[in-house]
């Protein structure tokens, strides 16, 4: 049956007594797919409106089956499959991988996810080039089977309901990444200790209980990625993995730092945003070869000097924080390039921050700044800046001094153009609009 078919039936069914009134009534109208005419309205029925979901479901998949066939006979016409370096093969529905696929030789990244393929045959070893393997939402995924492929190295698995890992897996002997993001897991699997080249393991968005899984054996691990996951502490299990250079913790309910994570002396990426950390201990900042520090959305009120110690940080996030003040000796970290201090409760900035000269992003709205900081002045390769939503009310005539700066957010201040005071704004806003920057000084 067509779509269009299949979509008229769907409405007629489904909104029949409520179409006249939807359409007298938009604000009372919740489009979710306004092209195909697809919409909820508020006094609708729980019932309804799971079956307008359902029905919308199986449209847009026979939407997306319809444009893999396409797809797939672009490809097979292709005269140039050796330029060819990623395939989109999603939503397709043969369950062999046809002989043409084997033409594209220098292919990089296979597409399977909403398949239904039941092998990966010992012919993809024969793509040398082929690295990277998706099968998302595979319908076939805990029965599929495979032969040993030494070339994949990357493998993607998300929402596809698992809670154990598939056998093939063990398979891909020289698998060093691994997405299995929005499963059923509740703990991290171990089987994959068999995978030994594994260096990089994604889980975000499974609901984990880890506290007492051994850990260790994953000797190997660099990259560990556990945002959402119901994680409620950093446990001495995560500190064991000695070689990890990323840990991604982000939005879980971690409510402090533990000291023992200056025994994860090679990190280089610490992203805990949006958890319920209070404070930052001193052991953190003996992790001398961090360059990205993630503390976006806690709790946390004060900033040792000691932070001083991270020489080689380059992005600092401490937005939307509880920060009134920020150490003076700030300036000593010659290396940062990127610090996002928004949503604090600053009133001033150190004077040695005029020190970073190589910074090139700054973000300080949402604060209590009653004066623009004149450090900023210093920062000649600054490019994007935002002090909106503070106190200030005027802006030094020397900004336009700022050669490479083209991102300015001054918005939501206590700044009247009207005033002798602020007669030279409109000046400075032309120069640097002239330059191509994009500036927002007015509230609207």
């Amino acid at each position: 049956m067509k779509i269009r078919q299949l979509l008229s039936i769907a409405v007629f069914i489904v909104l029949s007594s409520e179409v006249s009134q939807c359409q007298k009534t938009k604000s009372d109208t919740t489009f979710f797919d306004r092209n195909a005419g697809i919409y909820i309205i508020d006094d609708m029925s729980k019932h309804q409106i799971d079956s307008v979901f359902k029905i919308y479901k199986k449209i847009a998949l026979k939407k997306d089956q319809e444009k893999a066939k396409e797809r797939l006979k672009i490809y097979e016409s292709n005269q140039r499959k050796d330029t060819i370096k990623f395939l989109n093969l999603s939503h397709t529905e043969f369950k062999i991988i046809p002989d043409f696929i084997y033409e594209f030789i220098n292919l990089r990244t296979l597409d399977l996810s909403n398949g239904k393929v039941s092998k990966l045959p010992k012919r993809l070893g024969e793509l040398d080039s082929l690295k990277r393997l998706i099968l998302s939402k595979h319908i076939n995924i805990t029965r599929l089977r495979s032969k040993k492929l030494h070339n994949i190295t990357e493998l993607k698995i998300q929402s596809a309901g698992i809670s154990k890992l598939p056998r093939f897996i063990k398979k891909l002997k020289s698998l060093e990444e691994i997405d299995i993001s929005k499963n059923n897991f509740a703990q991290i699997p171990r089987k994959l200790v068999k995978n030994r080249k594994l260096t990089s393991l994604t889980l975000n968005e499974n609901k984990l209980s880890i506290a007492d899984q051994k850990l260790h054996r994953f000797v190997h691990l660099e990259k560990l990625r556990l945002n959402k996951c119901n994680i409620t502490a950093i446990t001495p299990n995560l500190l064991s993995l000695r070689n990890l250079v990323e840990l991604q913790l982000s939005s879980n309910e971690i409510d402090s730092i533990p000291k023992g994570i200056l025994n994860l002396d090679r990190m280089g990426f610490l992203a805990l945003y949006n958890n319920r950390i209070k404070s930052i201990p001193e052991e953190l900042y003996s992790l001398e070869l961090m360059h990205t520090l993630d503390l976006y959305y806690n709790q946390i009120k004060v900033i040792s000097p000691s932070i001083t110690k991270l020489q080689k940080l380059k992005i600092l996030y401490l937005s939307n924080n509880e920060i009134r003040s920020f150490p003076d000796n700030i300036g000593e970290m010659a290396k940062l390039r990127e610090v996002y201090l928004h949503h604090n409760k600053l009133s001033h900035v150190p004077i040695s921050l005029r020190k970073l000269t190589g910074l090139e992003v700054l973000h300080l709205n949402n604060n209590l700044l009653s004066e623009f900081p004149e450090e900023i002045l210093f920062m000649k390769e600054l490019k994007d800046l935002d002090v909106s939503s503070n106190l200030i009310s005027t802006l030094p005539e020397k900004l336009v001094e700022l050669d490479l700066l083209t991102l300015f957010f001054c918005q939501k201040n206590e700044i009247d153009p009207s005033t002798d005071e602020n007669a030279h704004i409109a000046d400075l806003v032309e120069v640097l609009v002239a330059r191509g920057a994009t500036v927002n000084i007015n509230d609207n």
